[in-house]
């Protein structure tokens, strides 16, 4: 028998959400509300499908509706949370994450996206307390140390932010972006080789990660090792045409080696694009670089 004759219109779209298919789950949803203008379920399974669909105003309102027949209900506020903080509501979606953790005191989801919502509105001693309470809840979720130590580095506390991004390794070794976020403290921190390795890690694991050639190639040019450097910089820029910080660090490497027309050529783009960028500080000092070589 079909799968239409053999389920409710409320529970066939509960059916058709968990094998993603968003459009007939939210057709069924609709259906079922017909039927029961009052039924939160699907208000709720439907705002989930509209927000899939990329239809993020239709799931605001099926949150809202859920909340307006059931204000206690501390999932609704977390996804309406949730579709507040993508959609760059980020006050809102801190209003809605409380009010969830008002209800639901332990909600490891609710500190968690609340984390988020504060890390987005620089808020980052707020977003490192509301990621420790997501990890006191959840000690295993290698996001909730991700982003506590880009928090943490946020304030200057490059110690800590090394310790969580080690720690989002371990519970999780192919995460490309712990690797070249902890890859530049290490360069910072003047530790070459180590950083050199998190970001070979990271262009193994994402082969089009233009920042962490971009890393690798600066750590070469500390190395000495100059045509690696070349090399990295020319993959970040042919990842990225427009970023200036490679043709930068690739124009510095060549006036090192002694190639004034190559170096002259990259620092003109490197220019060019701080330029576009409005970077009047790198763009006044790449001119100097230009007329100092040129000389």
């Amino acid at each position: 028998m079909p799968l239409s004759r053999r389920l409710p219109y409320k529970r066939r779209g509960d059916a058709y959400l968990s094998i993603g298919d968003f459009q007939k789950a939210s057709e069924e949803y609709s259906i079922a509300l017909q039927g029961n203008p009052n039924l939160t379920e699907a208000y709720q399974g439907r705002g989930m499908c509209r927000y899939a669909l990329n239809d993020k105003l239709g799931a605001l309102a099926d949150f809202d509706n859920v909340i307006l027949i059931n204000p206690n209900l501390a999932e609704a506020y977390l996804r309406r949370g949730a579709v507040y903080n993508n959609s760059g509501e980020r006050l809102k979606a801190v209003e809605d994450f409380t009010q969830a953790l008002h209800l639901e005191p332990n909600s490891f989801e609710a500190y968690y996206y609340r984390g988020l919502a504060h890390f987005n509105l620089s808020k980052m001693q707020s977003a490192v307390e509301d990621f420790t309470q997501a990890l006191l809840l959840y000690p295993t979720h290698a996001e909730s140390y991700y982003f506590r130590g880009l928090s943490y580095f946020n304030l200057g506390n490059r110690q800590d932010a090394l310790e969580d991004y080690s720690q989002t390794i371990q519970l999780s070794p192919n995460y490309a972006d712990a690797y070249y976020s902890r890859g530049c403290i290490y360069a910072n921190l003047g530790e070459l080789q180590s950083a050199l390795k998190d970001f070979t890690q990271a262009v193994r694991l994402n082969q089009d990660y233009v920042k962490a050639y971009y890393g690798r190639g600066w750590v070469y040019s500390q190395l000495k090792e100059e045509w690696k450097a070349i090399e990295d910089f020319t993959q970040a820029i042919r990842l990225q045409p427009n970023y200036a910080d490679a043709y930068s660090g690739r124009g510095a490497v060549r006036s090192a080696l002694g190639d004034k027309l190559g170096a002259v050529e990259d620092y003109q783009k490197a220019a060019e694009a701080y330029h576009m960028l409005g970077d009047t500080s790198n763009y006044q000092k790449i001119q100097s670089e230009i007329v100092r070589i040129s000389q």
